[in-house]
């Protein structure tokens, strides 16, 4: 694994190319609105993370409401004004997951399992952003449950192992009972470990990604 601070810029994988120039400065938002109140957490939330404290934060919304730009924004935070050098990652659990599949082919390519999960794993923070999408809807058309994959569940849960005394940002569309129908109880409970306090909830905030 590289060391520390370039650890963002040289091994994240971004499915949105914009969110790498995400901050606190240039998250848009309006007076008196949820977004503004989004956030005020988030920066709290980050303030918390500078002082040392160790905890998992849940970004919980519909799609392209700032989850991922302020999810970004924090680990910007703490890859500059930490007081010692630490490593911080963004992944998107949609494109790694079809990455490590890709690597199954390709005997050249560096995103093998063991290789993302041991750094997803290994780094100081780290965000999971936008789990659940990786399979779709949580309903199919004919009205029957959608589970995710024994890969899926395998590679989520690998990685949630390895950081229990570690902080870790999920951004997701998805409430606690469906992620709990996703994937398994035993999931869910470790993304929502020491989770109280460390909940954002971005409701009734308008679709940024669509202009006008």
């Amino acid at each position: 694994m590289r060391i520390t601070t370039k650890v963002l810029t040289l091994d994240s994988i971004l499915y949105d190319e914009t969110i790498e120039n995400a901050t606190f400065e240039n998250f848009n938002y309006q007076p008196d609105s949820n977004e503004k109140a989004a956030r005020g957490q988030a920066g709290r939330l980050a303030e918390r993370y500078l002082n040392g404290e160790v905890f998992n934060s849940l970004f919980s919304g519909e799609p392209g409401s700032g989850k991922s730009h302020l999810a970004m924004a924090i680990l910007k935070v703490l890859n500059s004004k930490c007081k010692e050098p630490v490593s911080c990652l963004f992944i998107s659990f949609e494109e790694v997951l079809s990455l490590i599949r890709d690597s199954f082919n390709n005997s050249e390519s560096k995103y093998t399992e063991l290789n993302m999960v041991d750094l997803m794993g290994s780094v100081d923070y780290l965000v999971l952003d936008d789990v659940g999408s990786e399979s779709g809807r949580l309903k199919k058309a004919d009205n029957s449950q959608t589970y995710a994959t024994d890969f899926t569940i395998k590679i989520l849960k690998r990685t949630l192992e390895r950081r229990q005394n570690k902080s870790t940002i999920v951004t997701t569309n998805l409430s606690r009972r469906e992620m709990e129908i996703l994937y398994d109880k035993r999931i869910t409970s470790r993304i929502y470990r020491n989770i109280t306090g460390n909940v954002i909830k971005f409701e009734n905030i308008k679709d940024k990604r669509i202009s006008g």
